[in-house]
């Protein structure tokens, strides 16, 4: 059986995203130890920015976390570019997707193009990411 390639990426992005020095904190004493963590006195908050989704970094890692995304996005765009019939990294990464937001049970693709920053539009303006859409389908239907 060969590998899930996009698989494979993610848990890439992911350990390299894991890796970056930030944290995330919900109260008083998570932000404490979460400072303490990235170097800094706890008193130091305008030596950090915190984002919506509660993780806190060094201002001066702001760049470094927008390269760190940027390379992500662009690895997938050409890991996606590359695959010109849909058979290999785009039908991984729906195969991935569909089972990870449960298609077989909902017959709903939606929360798996927004999961993947793809939108209806994006699908139908290329043949491999419509070809390996029905095929991942087909196969979450065949596993259920």
């Amino acid at each position: 059986m060969k590998e899930n390639g996009y698989l494979l990426m993610k848990k890439r992005h992911s350990d390299e995203f894991n890796n970056f020095p930030c944290f995330f904190a919900f109260n008083d004493k998570q932000f404490n130890e979460g400072m303490v963590k990235i170097g800094l006195d706890p008193k130091d908050s305008k030596m950090v920015y915190k984002n919506s989704t509660g993780m806190i970094y060094r201002k001066t890692e702001s760049k470094n976390l927008k390269n760190l995304f940027e390379r992500h996005e662009k690895e997938m765009g050409c890991a996606i570019k590359k695959d010109k019939t849909g058979h290999d990294f785009i039908f991984d990464m729906f195969s991935y997707e569909l089972s990870n937001h449960e298609y077989c049970i909902t017959c709903d693709e939606s929360d798996t193009l927004d999961a993947l920053g793809l939108s209806y539009c994006d699908i139908l303006a290329s043949d491999a990411l419509i070809n390996g859409l029905k095929l991942a389908k087909v196969e979450a239907m065949q596993d259920f």
